[in-house]
């Protein structure tokens, strides 16, 4: 028996490609309820021709520059959240970190349970269930995010920024991104717990930030192993 052709996986309906304009904005615009109902038909077609489960991943740059309907986008992430507790499927979003914002970012990190980083599935410590986050107020804030990682003032954690911190400060960092408390970090690093939250000012003050969530974002992109 002959290997498969290149069209072996579409035709028996192992694989299927839409266009953002066939999925996410259907009615040129994007839309809860109608993203919702067109993953729930892609369960049933998975369903129906006897597969165990459906795997998606959804690529998000089409919400560049912030396309109409978006501000809706994390109530959509929160609800389906909830979706992939009663259905069998995995649905992967996937961020290019060169070209969402910082904003968005922090975003992103609230409202996905579990985070992939160069091929290692990790706990995202710093996701919030819906009930404890309101997303919509949270996007009105940062509407318009950036599409580059800093802005006209190099705010944000520059390359050279970045490079400012001492080693001491790296490893602090590290250990922040990946959830860990200050008086853990201390105890980790055989240091007091006065010296860690002097580090954490001090990353703070170079890199031109004020919370843990936002140095994620930043040791994400700077691809800092996490813990």
């Amino acid at each position: 028996m002959g290997q498969p052709g290149p069209e072996y996986s579409r035709r028996s309906a192992q694989l299927d490609v839409a266009r953002a304009s066939d999925a996410y904005l259907r009615s040129g615009e994007f839309s809860v309820d109608e993203m919702m109902q067109f993953l729930s038909e892609s369960v049933d077609a998975a369903i129906a021709n006897d597969f165990d489960l459906l795997r998606a991943a959804g690529e998000m740059s089409w919400d560049m520059p912030w396309a109409p309907g978006c501000d809706d986008l994390f109530l959509y992430e929160s609800a389906l959240n909830r979706v992939v507790e009663q259905v069998p499927a995995i649905f992967m979003c996937l961020y290019d970190l060169k070209k969402f914002g910082a904003d968005m970012l922090v975003e992103v990190l609230h409202t996905h349970p579990k985070v992939l980083l160069d091929r290692t599935v990790i706990d995202n410590p710093y996701y919030m269930d819906a009930t404890e986050y309101p997303p919509a107020a949270s996007v009105a804030a940062a509407t318009r995010y950036p599409l580059v990682k800093v802005d006209a003032d190099g705010e944000g954690g520059t390359d050279n920024e970045w490079s400012s911190l001492t080693d001491a400060e790296l490893r602090v960092a590290s250990r922040i991104s990946g959830g860990i408390t200050n008086r853990r970090i201390a105890e980790d690093l055989s240091v007091s717990r006065h010296t860690v939250d002097a580090h954490l000012k001090h990353i703070y003050l170079k890199l031109h930030i004020h919370s843990r969530v936002e140095l994620t974002v930043l040791a994400l992109r700077h691809r800092v192993s996490t813990g």
